[in-house]
């Protein structure tokens, strides 16, 4: 007999094949037989997020928490409340990451705004990122996964964040919410020179569920880095780096994987953004990092995309 599970993996083999209204509709007939079922909701709010029916969505998109993937997260488990968006002029409130660091990156955006809310906002991010994040809002106490937690009195996953704002796309907040250090930006001013600069990333993290569908052979850019007259730039981490040597050795990409080696890989990261002209990713975090720089960005995006890129267009609501 099939299982719920089994519904829900016909249903994204439906979007995966770009069936979206079918998808749509399998998921809509098993929550008529389960409602509130946590990995029915998420699904059917990832279709009405990708065709912009925020608000259907966000109820669905909460839901998510009882899925089995966050049931076993340490954060899904503190002892306290979450928090619903209302004022709380009292409260700490301790908002912490929950998915990847483009995700994170993304719904840093709010934090000015929780702040705005609340008596106290903490604001738990990835080791090795707290230098990146403390340039967010100064009102905001920045600790990393694994620091001591200290008392509050109400929680939040960051990504839940745009649905206990009911945000919709007229009101997503500004995406420019991080800055990079202005030392470290003059610092590689001058050391990357004159010229069109281009920054490349094709890999993501092997380990990402969807990485095949969304990292690409470096070696598929070749028509791009024959442009002439462009210089271009590797912002790509191991393993991707090792891809630089089998291009044609009349290509030249200047590596500059090195310095993305740094603990605080993403403040350097940063820096190098703010001195190019342009930014050419696969959807990663470095993507989000350009965007919520303000950097323009071009993004090579799988056949079916996640959500946040919509169905249509060849901009997204999330970033200028």
């Amino acid at each position: 007999m099939a299982t719920i599970e089994d519904a829900c993996l016909m249903a994204v083999a439906q979007e995966l094949s770009g069936r979206w209204d079918l998808a749509e509709s399998t998921l809509r007939q098993i929550l008529t037989h389960v409602p509130e079922h946590p990995l029915t909701s998420f699904l059917y709010a990832t279709q009405l997020l990708a065709r912009g029916d925020y608000l259907a969505a966000w109820p669905h998109f909460l839901r998510r928490v009882g899925m089995e993937f966050y049931l076993k997260k340490a954060t899904t488990q503190l002892p306290r409340p979450y928090w619903d968006g209302r004022p709380r002029p009292d409260a700490t409130v301790l908002i912490h990451t929950d998915q990847g660091l483009g995700d994170l990156i993304m719904c840093a955006r709010y934090m000015p705004l929780v702040a705005d809310r609340v008596g106290r906002a903490i604001f738990v991010v990835h080791e090795g990122t707290r230098r990146l994040f403390s340039t967010i809002d100064r009102r905001l106490e920045i600790l990393e996964l694994g620091d001591p937690m200290p008392a509050f009195d109400y929680h939040l996953h960051a990504f839940s964040l745009p649905a206990v704002f009911r945000t919709i796309p007229a009101t997503i907040p500004p995406a420019t919410c991080l800055r990079a250090e202005e030392p470290l930006v003059g610092l590689w001013r001058r050391r990357l020179g004159a010229g069109f600069k281009v920054g490349l990333c094709w890999q993501g993290n092997p380990a990402h569920q969807r990485d095949a569908a969304r990292s690409i052979p470096l070696r598929l850019l070749e028509p791009v880095l024959r442009v002439p007259g462009v210089r271009f730039f590797a912002l790509q981490p191991p393993p991707g780096d090792r891809q630089l040597a089998d291009l044609p050795s009349d290509i030249e990409v200047e590596d500059l994987s090195s310095a993305l080696a740094d603990p605080d890989v993403m403040v350097p990261a940063a820096a190098i953004i703010e001195c190019l002209d342009l930014v050419i990713s696969i959807d990663s975090g470095l993507a989000h990092l350009a965007g919520a720089l303000g950097a323009p960005v071009w993004i090579a995006l799988p056949f079916v995309a996640d959500w946040r890129w919509m169905r249509t267009g060849d901009v997204s609501p999330w970033y200028p």
